[in-house]
């Protein structure tokens, strides 16, 4: 004969199969959205692209993100030729960016955890700052990241986010603030 459940134990139930849900949905999150700063959206870069370097350095964790990664030590992208173009620096002729998740997106991330995605190469101030970045587009505007929470969770389910841009020196029109924005 089964055994039958307490109400204690079913809420117990329902909690557990929400809370796994919903950690589910935040690594779906985190996979995306690691996604969209290395390859863009709709055709369209988020992160700024000449060789690829740094669009494929982002990396999400819980512990810090360190910028110390140097194009030159990465056969695939130390073989991509750049040139000067007056003052700009450009692909060489035939040479094309390369576009890869460099680091492992774990799915282990849970509930309550700081969850960074941060990028990892050296120079990520200098490209954050180019007018090729649309990384404030694509947290705060539409099509971005909004509108991907609110595909992923339901209103019911949906945990409370928030962003914290760091980088000191950074000067305006990108200049972060040290506070939080909610999502």
């Amino acid at each position: 004969m089964a055994k039958q459940k307490s109400a204690k134990g079913f809420a117990q139930d329902i909690l557990k199969k929400e809370r796994s849900l919903i950690e589910t949905q935040l690594n779906q999150l985190i996979k995306e959205t690691i996604t969209d700063l290395t390859k863009g959206v709709n055709g369209s870069p988020v992160s700024p692209v000449l060789t690829g370097f740094f669009a494929s350095s982002w990396k999400a964790s819980t512990g810090n993100i360190i910028q110390k990664d140097k194009r030159e030590h990465f056969p695939a992208w130390a073989k991509i030729k750049t040139t000067t173009v007056g003052k700009q620096v450009v692909l060489a002729p035939g040479e094309s960016p390369r576009l890869k998740i460099r680091h492992y997106v774990p799915t282990k991330f849970r509930i309550g955890d700081s969850i960074g995605i941060g990028n990892t190469a050296e120079y990520t101030e200098q490209a954050l700052q180019s007018n090729k970045s649309k990384l404030l587009e694509y947290i705060l505007g539409a099509g971005g990241l909004e509108e991907k929470m609110d595909r992923i969770f339901s209103d019911k389910n949906r945990p409370k986010m928030s962003i914290k841009a760091e980088g000191g020196g950074l000067s305006a029109p990108t200049n972060y603030s040290d506070g939080y924005q909610d999502l």
